[in-house]
């Protein structure tokens, strides 16, 4: 995915507490993260470009 055509998503987390994250895709097994809290947290997320019609 080139820089130039991505869009950028960005996620603000104030104040959260998660049970359990479960994540796959990142390797052979899952990776499993418990009792994970997060406060002022910002998350960028690059998605690919939108495909035009």
């Amino acid at each position: 995915m080139s820089e130039k055509n991505s869009r950028v998503k960005i996620i603000r987390i104030k104040d959260m507490h998660i049970e359990k994250l479960k994540i796959k895709g990142l390797g052979p097994r899952p990776l499993i993260i418990k009792d994970l809290t997060l406060k002022d947290v910002r998350l960028i997320i690059r998605l690919p470009a939108e495909k035009e019609n």
